[in-house]
């Protein structure tokens, strides 16, 4: 018998069945496929978002230190700034790490050495382009040795007239500003915490220069 056949053989019986009948006709022949089916599709879903998503323009990456930020604050350092730059968030994206944000207070779970290890590890690994963080934890991590030269990251104009803000750490090659003070900034009002000790540094690793002007531009226009 043909394939065709023996579908409208079974379509014809299928039809002749009543409705307990027709479940456990259902049950047996095609219940495992049809799941099976689904689990492929959800699959094939997921990783298209992932491809996607993997596929999307980094334009900032950051994480906070001993610094707490407002629902708000979030929204302005990523949705309000794709606007800012007019990217498709579909096809950009910047990102602040809020689930697993870093702490640096005494009540920590982590010891500062398994806590300095795990910052370190992310930022090796190229997780973060920048970081805000207060005074404390910026003086602790100067010999982790991460921070940018800032007077290689901004532009001649930029450095004149933030040079105010500029903080100035003893690093392995020298003493150069590694970070930008926040206060009476925008963000600043997202911050709770002193504005006056919080600062923006931008790692050392697989810099993209333009990216970090952008916002620095964003940040203090």
């Amino acid at each position: 018998m043909k394939i065709k056949e023996k579908w409208k053989l079974r379509v014809s019986e299928f039809k002749q069945m009543d409705s307990r009948q027709k479940w456990s006709y259902f049950k047996t022949y095609y219940l495992l496929k049809c799941i099976i089916a689904l689990i492929f599709l959800a699959m094939v879903l997921h990783f298209g978002f992932d491809i996607r998503q993997n596929h999307r323009e980094v334009l900032a990456s950051g994480c906070l230190v001993d610094v707490e930020i407002s629902p708000q604050g979030v929204v302005y350092l990523t949705d309000d700034y794709l606007s800012a730059c007019h990217k498709n968030p579909k096809a950009s994206v910047s990102y602040l790490s809020t689930d697993n944000t870093l702490s640096f207070s005494s009540d920590a779970p982590l010891d500062q050495d398994s806590y300095e290890m795990a910052l370190i590890a992310q930022i090796s690994a190229g997780e973060y382009s920048y970081m805000i963080l207060d005074e404390q934890a910026l003086g602790y991590f100067v010999e982790s040795d991460f921070y940018a030269d800032l007077g290689k990251v901004l532009s001649k104009e930029q450095y004149h007239r933030l040079e105010w803000r500029l903080n100035y750490q003893n690093m392995q090659d020298g003493k150069y500003p590694v970070a930008l003070c926040l206060d009476k900034t925008d963000i600043a009002g997202y911050l709770q915490t002193d504005a006056s000790k919080a600062y923006l540094v931008f790692t050392n690793v697989n810099q993209d220069i333009a990216k970090n002007r952008q916002l620095v531009d964003y940040l203090f226009p």
